[in-house]
Parts: C-alpha cells; sequence; structure tokens
C-alpha cells in the first residue's frame, strides 16, 4: 500500500497537544488512509489526563477525539502479530527500547509496504538501525521512517514561525527538543533559529540511524 502512512501514539500526542492537527493533514496530503493503531485512543486518553507535562489537558483531549476521527484505526493481521513478536524478542535481546505499539506499527509498516511510519519515539528510532539489521529487514524500512523534527521543519514552512513558536510554547513540556528549538524559555524565536534547532537534532538521528529517516 504505496500511499499508506502510519501514525504512532506518540505522533498523536504531539500533534493534540500543540494543536498540529490541520498541519498534520496537509503534511500527509496524498495520503488515502493515514492509519494509527485502534488502542490509541484508550491510551493516550489516559496519557494526556495523568501528563503533569500538558497544562491544558481538556484542549489537547478534544484535539485528540477529533484527531482520531480523522485518522484509520488498524488491527495487525496474524502475519503482522507474528513479526511484531520477532521484532520484540529482538528488541530484547539487543537491549533496545521499543515497546508493543512501536512493533506492531513497524510490523504493519513492512508486510503492507506502507509508505512512511511518523513516529516521536527518539529512543526507537536510534534502535531501528541494529534492530533492521537483526531482521535482515533494512530494505524494507530504509527512508521509510518520520520523526517529530522533520514534521515540525515541515510545518514551519507550512504555519510560519509566529505560529509555530505560540502552539509550542502553549505546551513547553510537552517536547523538549521543540522546545529549545523555538526558545520557549526566551519568549521564542525566528524561523532560521528554529531551522537551525531542529536540523541539529535531525543530525544527530541520521547519525544513529543510517538510511532508515525519510530524506
Amino acid at each position: 500500500m504505496p500511499d499508506l502512512d502510519l501514525l504512532d501514539n506518540d505522533i498523536l500526542f504531539k500533534v493534540s497537544c500543540f494543536d498540529f492537527s490541520d498541519g498534520l493533514a496537509a503534511y500527509l496530503n496524498g495520503s488515502s488512509s493515514p492509519s494509527r493503531l485502534k488502542v490509541a485512543e484508550y491510551v493516550l486518553s489516559r496519557k494526556i489526563a495523568r501528563s503533569s507535562g500538558v497544562r491544558d489537558k481538556e484542549g489537547a483531549a478534544e484535539r485528540l477525539k477529533s484527531l482520531l476521527t480523522r485518522v484509520v484505526s488498524l488491527e495487525p493481521n496474524d502475519a503482522e502479530v507474528s513479526l511484531a513478536s520477532e521484532i520484540e524478542a529482538a528488541a530484547q535481546e539487543q537491549n533496545l527500547s521499543f515497546d508493543t505499539g512501536e512493533s506492531q506499527l513497524l510490523a504493519v509498516l513492512i508486510v503492507r509496504s506502507a509508505r512512511r511510519l511518523l513516529t516521536g519515539d527518539k529512543r526507537a528510532i536510534e534502535g531501528l538501525l541494529p534492530l533492521c539489521e537483526c531482521l535482515g529487514k533494512q530494505a524494507e524500512v530504509s527512508g521509510k521512517i518520520v520523526c517529530f523534527e522533520q514534521l515540525l521543519l515541515a510545518l514551519l514552512d507550512l504555519i510560519g514561525a509566529e505560529e509555530l513558536v505560540a502552539r509550542v510554547c502553549s505546551e513547553p513540556d510537552v517536547d523538549k527538543t521543540a522546545s529549545i528549538s523555538c526558545g520557549c524559555a526566551t519568549g521564542g524565536t525566528g524561523a532560521d533559529r528554529i531551522s537551525e534547532g531542529l536540523n541539529s537534532y535531525l543530525r544527530y538521528l541520521r547519525e544513529r540511524s543510517g538510511d532508515i529517516l525519510s530524506a
């Protein structure tokens, strides 16, 4: 399914907290069925309610509810469940941070030949290269992972620096890299500094993930 985009829970959480739903939709233009795991609605509702880092819990919860109606709910099939189990076992053997949801989405990405997997889990991204090497799945995953910083760079072009800073700095504790790049501690910053900060972290991730991340 070359037009299938997968969204992990961390992306959905941050998009809801920062009110980036419209920007995400614009970024995903051309995807006929952006999809997420069915359990996301239960997991993320609790995460927002319990998170000490979310200031506007009511607003984030409402935005999450709206966002989930615009994203297809999916359940992994038998082949994907089996592959997800292999992924989890390999991750445990290598002492890599990779939870059940990430394993299932990675399995769906591979089995369905999806276009992209958008993930906000930085530790999972850093573990993808050794994990894919262990499983012999590098070719199936290469260039198909999109991190949150890449989405932010796209949103910088789509909505502009002023709006990006306003939304990120309204929830400065949701994502540390985003908050630092947007200069939230000093009242915000401009497009060049935001781009510089995000690209610096993106280079850091690329050094640790080979060709896993999308161009």
